[in-house]
């Protein structure tokens, strides 16, 4: 988990900065302000991690130099892959696989655009499946916030 993107700051922000934007995400996020969201929960204790690490000086640095062991890794493995020489073959940015680019896709948009085949699960893990492959009517519902 990168901290620095989980607080929303920049790897070489103040520790006035990193302080700030923790105090708005945990006042954002916390289980009191969001009763029953876990999601919210997930997000605050997330927080709360990230912040117990970037918050302390001697923390920070260490996390700083194994962030930059790891990176050095990764572009070292990542050396002679990709045919086309890319900057980007072997790097993930900001949480985004490269590598693996119609897995991201099929995962938002319920679909591989390889195949064109549409993973009702993926699209609504809810409801079971559909007669078509794609129905608007529950995406319109869940928009509006219509309930039945």
């Amino acid at each position: 988990m990168d901290y620095y993107n989980v607080l929303g700051v920049k790897a070489g922000e103040t520790s006035e900065i990193i302080k700030a934007s923790y105090r708005k995400l945990a006042k954002k996020y916390h289980p009191d302000a969001n009763p029953g969201d876990e999601d919210a929960a997930r997000c605050f204790k997330e927080a709360a991690e990230a912040y117990s690490v970037l918050g302390d000086p001697d923390k920070r640095t260490k996390y700083d130099e194994e962030q930059k062991k790891a990176a050095g890794k990764q572009a070292a493995a990542g050396k002679g892959k990709g045919a086309t020489g890319s900057a980007f073959s072997g790097q993930s940015g900001a949480g985004f696989d490269y590598e693996n680019v119609s897995a991201g896709f099929e995962r938002f948009f319920g679909f591989d655009p390889q195949t064109g085949k549409v993973n009702n699960e993926k699209l609504n893990p809810k409801e079971k499946s559909k007669a078509e492959p794609i129905d608007v009517s529950g995406l319109f519902e869940r928009y509006m916030g219509i309930k039945k």
